[in-house]
């Protein structure tokens, strides 16, 4: 909150030329009232005085807010009563007043006021709505029908600053991503590829592993990843999940020989699988680099667990989520 009394401070730069000329204009006519002079020793009149109280300072872009400008008799004389011009920051705008007969045109607000009793005063709530950013002024002049014998105090201002809206919390972002190749390879025939079949196969004997390639590319911070497979064959062990240094591989050309290896640490473990059911597996800690990554299932079964591969009915998925703003990801084919 800033205040100014008596005179009028030009607080911004631009846009404020209506009403500093309106109050330069008040303040000029507050000048030419009476005053007394050194041999008058009681002045004559109704010192009026009028001040703005602020509901809140600040308050939130946007919100409806009151100022209430209060009029306040010293004396020594009742006064005849008059009109509290009030101008509302162009940025903001006039709602209403209460409990004076009011007009409005564009920011400039003319209130009647009754008469005022010496000692006593009246007030005028002026009701706002306040803008997107600040800080919003607001003014009030008194037009008297009686002599003031010190019009200094006829002109108030209010400065009300605008609260700083924080950022919106970004809300979880959760991505389905396909793979952008999927296959599975074979020890016992290390020279051939399996890349366009609609199954994804793991053995321990012959050894059949498989490989998964997603492009998390512009995802952001990764708060979880999990990866779900549909069985399509069930197993009483789906396979570990391995994660690999390497995604130098196309699921068109990739062979047991060619394959990149697969980490030393294993991943989280399918566990029995069944036919026709789907099955996840938080793999978070081995795609939290972002980017191309590799995912592999190996089993040391020799009661084989297939998976619909990319090529199948229902495609493997690696569900994402990240509160952090995302780019477009590659989802896939």
């Amino acid at each position: 909150m800033r205040e100014t009394r008596g005179a009028y401070r030009d607080l911004r730069p631009a846009g404020w030329a209506f009403m500093a000329g309106l109050l330069a204009l008040a303040v000029a006519i507050t000048s030419l009232a009476p005053r007394a002079s050194a041999q008058t020793t009681v002045p004559t009149g109704a010192d009026l005085s009028v001040t703005l109280v602020e509901a809140a300072d600040p308050i939130a872009p946007g919100a409806t807010t009151s100022l209430t400008a209060r009029i306040s008799n010293d004396g020594p004389a009742p006064s005849a009563g008059g009109h509290l011009i009030a101008l509302i920051d162009p940025t903001a705008t006039f709602v209403g007043a209460t409990p004076a007969v009011c007009s409005h045109d564009d920011g400039l607000v003319y209130c009647a006021f009754p008469a005022v009793a010496v000692g006593a005063s009246t007030s005028i709530v002026l009701s706002v709505t306040s803008p997107q950013q600040g800080p919003m002024l607001t003014a009030a002049i008194l037009e008297l029908k009686d002599i003031d014998p010190d019009a200094t105090d006829d002109v108030w201002t209010e400065d009300t600053e605008i609260a700083t809206q924080p950022a919106p919390v970004p809300e979880p972002t959760v991505i389905a991503l396909r793979p952008t190749d999927d296959a599975f390879v074979k020890s016992t025939l290390p020279n051939r590829n399996f890349g366009n079949l609609a199954t994804l196969e793991t053995d321990a004997d012959p050894r059949k592993v498989i490989l998964m390639k997603f492009d998390l590319t512009g995802i952001g911070s990764i708060a979880t990843a999990k990866l779900r497979l549909a069985a399509t064959d069930g197993s009483p062990e789906g396979g570990v999940v391995y994660g690999s240094d390497s995604s130098s591989w196309s699921e068109s050309t990739v062979t047991y020989r060619s394959r990149p290896r697969w980490g030393t640490s294993p991943g989280p473990a399918f566990g029995a699988v069944v036919a026709g059911s789907n099955y996840e597996v938080d793999v978070t800690p081995l795609v939290a680099q972002g980017g191309q990554v590799t995912l592999f299932v190996l089993t040391s079964s020799t009661d084989q667990a297939d998976f619909s591969s990319d090529e199948g009915a229902f495609p493997p998925q690696l569900i994402v989520t990240t509160a952090a703003p995302t780019a477009s990801p590659r989802t896939g084919r």
